[in-house]
C-alpha cells in the first residue's frame, strides 16, 4: 500500500524499514529530520546494504537554488520548486519510474 504522507524524515525512514518504495518525494524543510538529513541517511543505508538507489525528488520553496546544490550533495536525484506544476511533476515521475519493471538492481524488501 502506498504511503503518501509522513510528517518528517524520521517517519519516512521508519516507513522504509517496513515497506518497499519506488520513489520518494520529500520537502527539504521538515521538523525533527529534514529532507537533506533523510536523503543522506537513505543513501548511507543503500550503500551499506547494496540495495539499488530509490529516486529522491526534493520539493522546496527555495527559488534561489541553494537547496538544489545541497540536495545534490546529499544524494537527491531531482529538485522541484514550489509551487509545483503538475506538468513538471509528471515529467519527473515519468523520468524516474519508466522501466521500473525491468529492475534497477537488488530490490529492497520489507523485514
Amino acid at each position: 500500500m502506498p504511503h503518501f504522507l509522513r510528517i518528517n524524515g524520521r517517519e519516512a525512514l521508519a516507513a522504509l524499514d517496513q515497506d518497499c518504495f519506488d520513489l520518494i518525494l520529500t520537502d527539504c524543510h521538515m521538523p525533527t529530520m529534514n529532507g537533506f538529513e533523510m536523503a543522506r541517511e537513505i543513501r548511507a543505508r543503500e550503500s551499506a546494504s547494496g540495495f539499488s538507489k530509490i529516486p529522491i525528488i526534493a520539493i522546496t520553496a527555495d527559488a534561489v537554488g541553494h537547496d538544489r546544490q545541497k540536495g545534490i550533495d546529499v544524494g537527491m536525484d531531482a529538485y522541484l520548486t514550489k509551487p509545483v506544476r503538475l506538468g513538471d511533476l509528471s515529467k519527473m515521475l515519468s523520468l524516474y519510474l519508466v522501466g521500473e519493471e525491468e529492475g534497477r538492481g537488488p530490490v529492497r524488501g520489507a523485514p
